[in-house]
């Protein structure tokens, strides 16, 4: 009995670092390379402790979605609703400023105004040539500091406010009628 003991002990010991390094070899993490960039830059951000957004495409592409831009979300946010799944969502904005417009829908037209320009920077432009083939506009690219700055210009035109305005507005006025 006491040689199975001790038996038992040195395997153990023995045993010990093994245990350790495997450990330590899984709490380090390697670089997550599966050939989908998106999916291993979210792997590896989320290894990291990083939070990464979960708005799947068109999930938060509503009416409210103007009123509820933040300098942390607008990025994601806007990416997910111009995304292949929501293709519609550029010429749905445009179609609304243009109904807005000619309407003379003031709360409308100061919210879909800047908003329409933060979208526009978000598809991009693709490149225009010529005739002969020479490029006249050369391709707008759409990223992150371009839609930043739109959402810079959307705020300093006081598009938030007037985002819930053009919504609590609608709200409104629709609870006002049904009394």
């Amino acid at each position: 009995m006491k040689h199975l003991v001790r038996i038992l002990i040195a395997a153990f010991v023995v045993s010990l670092p093994l245990a350790v390094g495997s450990a330590q070899a899984q709490s380090r993490r390697g670089v997550a390379v599966t050939g989908d960039i998106k999916k291993d830059i979210e792997t590896d951000l989320s290894n990291a402790g990083v939070k990464v957004p979960t708005v799947k495409p068109g999930q938060a592409c509503d009416f409210n979605i103007f009123a509820a831009l933040k300098p942390e979300n607008v990025v994601t946010t806007i990416q997910n609703c111009v995304s292949d799944a929501s293709k519609p969502f550029l010429p749905d904005v445009q179609a609304a400023l243009d109904s807005a417009t000619a309407a003379n829908d003031k709360p409308a037209i100061d919210c879909l105004t800047p908003s329409l320009a933060i979208v526009k920077a978000a598809v991009g432009t693709p490149e225009v040539k010529a005739a002969d083939g020479t490029v006249t506009t050369p391709a707008q690219m759409p990223g992150v500091i371009l839609i930043f700055q739109k959402f810079r210009e959307f705020t300093l035109a006081n598009g938030p406010s007037a985002c819930k305005n053009w919504v609590q507005s609608t709200i409104n006025g629709t609870v006002s009628n049904a009394l």
